[in-house]
């Protein structure tokens, strides 16, 4: 689940940061098409479709292209895009060219050189059907718009569209992502929760381990050098070990090992021991360790000399025990509560 949820979350960083960039750039080259700055600061003419004129299938309605094959660069900085429609005697003519906006063109003068798309507009008083446009962006004379509102409509449309496809492809990611957050989250509660049950019935259905059958096991072998005096006085019943931790020698994902200090009877002399401490969620491998460590199967010299493990009792924690610190090790868990 833990995976499946990284990979869910590194998925859905990737699309955005690719969806960022492309808008980025996207802006990026708007911004340099609009102000056409060159390194340098050298600013150039505006690119228009330059085809003077020439017949055309456009009608006066909706819009079209103006299929000029031909992109010119404006001679002049302060030019700007512009295009005539025009039918008369039966033909329709089209033509596109750069303008001066401060001149007037075949003797109007044009209103909408802010503009950034060529919506023409009709001119009244001429022979026939004539309308002009002009526009400010490279190559905007290329479309022809004649009915504005029905162009508004469609580019709402399109980025209506573009939007919706947006958000169903992002959905399903979030709603994937919150699963699966919520999966793991019941999931952990779930398995703390059988690991919370699992102690209490272990802690009821047992009693606290006398340390007679473990010292027994430890007499047994000839390589001990514990005191019999010690395994006599050491853990009885509700008693816990007389331990005292020393220095940590080492921590894992999982518990902490101590060198400790193994007191005997009421004097000074003392074992020196390891003493493993394991959290109060990590009792499955605290049992696990201890069931292993109590096999009498597994007495050898090359194995840790396993003293003794407690459980916790009023609330407090619980350990194992081994008998020299090092090389031969004498191993004992305590569990946090």
């Amino acid at each position: 689940y833990l995976c499946l949820m990284y990979g869910t979350c590194i998925l859905i960083y990737s699309l955005l940061s690719i969806y960022l960039s492309i808008y980025l750039s996207i802006s990026f080259v708007a911004e340099y098409r609009e102000h056409n700055i060159f390194s340098g600061g050298f600013k150039m003419g505006k690119l228009c479709k330059f085809c003077d004129v020439k017949l055309t299938t456009c009608t006066n309605e909706g819009h079209c292209c103006s299929n000029c094959n031909i992109t010119s660069i404006c001679e002049h900085k302060n030019e700007i895009c512009a295009a005539v429609w025009r039918k008369y005697n039966g033909n329709v003519t089209l033509e596109t060219i750069c303008h001066d906006p401060t001149l007037e063109l075949h003797g109007y003068k044009l209103d909408d050189v802010n503009s950034k798309k060529c919506f023409m507009k009709e001119k009244k008083g001429a022979g026939g059907l004539l309308y002009m446009c002009s526009c400010k962006d490279d190559e905007c004379n290329d479309e022809i718009i004649f009915s504005e509102s029905k162009y508004i409509t469609s580019s709402t449309e399109v980025k209506y569209v573009i939007a919706l496809v947006a958000v169903i492809c992002l959905v399903p990611l979030l709603v994937i992502t919150i699963a699966v957050i919520i999966i793991f989250y019941f999931y952990r509660v779930q398995r703390r929760r059988k690991l919370n049950k699992a102690w209490e019935k272990n802690v009821k259905s047992r009693k606290h381990k006398d340390c007679s059958d473990v010292c027994a096991i430890m007499l047994d072998d000839d390589r001990s050098d514990i005191s019999s005096t010690c395994a006599n006085n050491i853990n009885h019943n509700t008693e816990l070990l007389p331990i005292e931790l020393d220095t940590l020698v080492g921590k894992g994902r999982f518990a902490e090992v101590y060198k400790a200090k193994l007191k005997q009877n009421t004097s000074e002399q003392f074992e020196t021991v390891a003493v493993k401490i394991f959290s109060y969620e990590e009792y499955a491998s605290w049992k696990t360790e201890k069931d292993i460590f109590s096999d009498i199967n597994l007495k050898h010299e090359n194995i840790l000399q396993f003293l003794t493990a407690e459980e916790p009792v009023d609330g407090r924690f619980n350990s194992n025990c081994i008998k020299s610190f090092f090389p031969n090790t004498c191993y004992h868990l305590w569990r946090k509560p």
